[in-house]
């Protein structure tokens, strides 16, 4: 009875993790603002990192008490209870604001949260000072004339501006959400449709086929069952592995949207490859010694986290939840993430076994293959997303039979503006 508990509820917190994979990358590719999106995007991997953390620590301090398992299973409760609670002060999606007719609390959503005023001119504090200063009164207006004062102060004048973005967006996306009307399964894979699906599946077989499971599930294992440390050791070495991971992917999310989605991918894929070959190398002369190998092999796992975390590890997740147009977006994410976990799951099962019939060696070498394959994948065909609304990334997509998905640049121009909109009031 009580494994039959534990499956049940192990089941309910995949499907709990299932449905959050899916939900948030659409959730930040309606909500967040362009200049802000890949950053957003990657506070998924962020937290995911910082779970990893917190698991291992968790682990290394209950590891000689008896029955630990359950504390360290039930203790999940609590960031669980954080998230539920959490999630209700959320504000709802624009896009499902305007599906719904609510045009106004669309508007105060995006005015809220979505649009991006580093674009829009500002008021410096020089304006303020020159406004404050021309107090005028009756007898100055005779004097200088209406064509000398000052009309709009500079705070006035950039709340307009904002208002005038705002209902852009709301232009944009109520054309977008009328065409998203009664979508079908068929319409995910659609012809249009199909380029977008393959990178996406692509890039979600990328995170997990190129070897993060042996840092997530047996890096322990592997350290202590070859005498590279201690059981204490080799948890304290998998702890620091993810420490590396949560600060690579902090420094991800500062440049991401300025540095664009396919140069930290493009890195990410070189050194994962090289991570990987190293790996192999590290374990492959049998008469070297423990300490020479305990340090290649930690260093080359210390480089693989790294560089794994710089790209793999939420870009994927940016890009994909980017590509997609909302008329088809949540069914099509939800089939990239049913890809990567059942990669994740076939890796998971199969690593020990293929360690066992190949080596250790051999294995690592067959992720570099692999890695390979998946950094000549991502040059060939992962776009560059950065500084474009979903909108516009769609019509780029719609027009791309005539050249390569990795000549999208910030600076090609969409080429169609959708109809006039509802006007909403400010």
């Amino acid at each position: 009875r009580d494994f039959n508990v534990l499956i049940t509820g192990r089941a309910m917190t995949g499907l709990a993790v299932g449905l959050g994979l899916c939900v948030y990358p659409v959730y930040v590719a309606e909500l967040a603002p362009v200049n802000l999106r890949g950053k957003a995007g990657s506070y998924s991997e962020l937290f995911w990192s910082w779970g990893m953390v917190f698991a291992f620590t968790v682990s290394f301090i209950c590891m000689e008490h008896q029955m630990s398992w359950r504390f360290m299973i039930g203790i999940n409760a609590v960031p669980g209870l954080v998230l539920a609670l959490g999630v209700t002060q959320l504000p709802e999606s624009p896009y499902t604001h305007i599906a719904k007719g609510r045009f106004i609390l669309a508007a105060k959503v995006l005015r809220e949260c979505s649009i991006d005023e580093s674009n829009l001119p500002t008021y410096s504090s020089k304006d303020k000072a020159e406004y404050k200063d021309k107090a005028y009164n009756d007898e100055d207006r005779s004097l200088l004339g209406a064509a000398h004062m000052p009309t709009e102060d500079p705070i006035s004048r950039h709340s307009k501006r904002i208002d005038e973005a705002v209902q852009e967006r709301l232009h944009e996306i109520e054309f977008t959400v009328l065409q998203s009307r009664d979508v079908k399964w068929a319409d995910v894979f659609a012809q249009k449709n199909l380029g977008r699906l393959l990178i996406s599946c692509g890039l979600a077989t990328a995170q997990q086929i190129t070897g993060i499971i042996f840092i997530e599930y047996y890096c322990t294992t592997i350290l202590y069952r070859d005498g590279l440390a201690s059981l204490k050791g080799s948890m304290l070495w998998t702890i620091g592995l993810g420490v590396m991971k949560l600060a690579m992917v902090y420094l991800l999310g500062a440049v991401v949207d300025t540095m664009g989605r396919r140069p930290p991918l493009l890195i990410s894929g070189a050194g994962v490859l090289l991570s990987n070959f190293g790996l192999g190398l590290s374990v492959i002369n049998p008469n070297m010694t423990k300490s020479l190998e305990r340090f290649l092999v930690l260093f080359w796992a210390y480089a693989f986290v790294a560089s794994y975390s710089f790209g793999y590890g939420p870009i994927s997740n940016i890009v994909s939840s980017e590509i997609y147009p909302v008329k088809v977006r949540a069914r099509a994410l939800g089939i990239g993430a049913v890809a990567g976990q059942a990669f994740a799951f076939s890796v998971a099962m199969s690593f020990m076994s293929l360690t066992e019939a190949l080596g250790l060696a051999s294995t690592f070498f067959l992720f570099s293959g692999v890695s390979a394959v998946c950094c000549i994948f991502c040059y060939r065909y992962v776009p560059e997303t950065k500084g474009r609304s979903i909108e516009e990334v769609s019509v780029l997509f719609d027009q791309m039979g005539k050249k390569s998905r990795s000549d999208i640049t910030v600076d090609d121009p969409p080429s169609s503006k959708p109809p006039n909109p509802t006007h909403v009031p400010m």
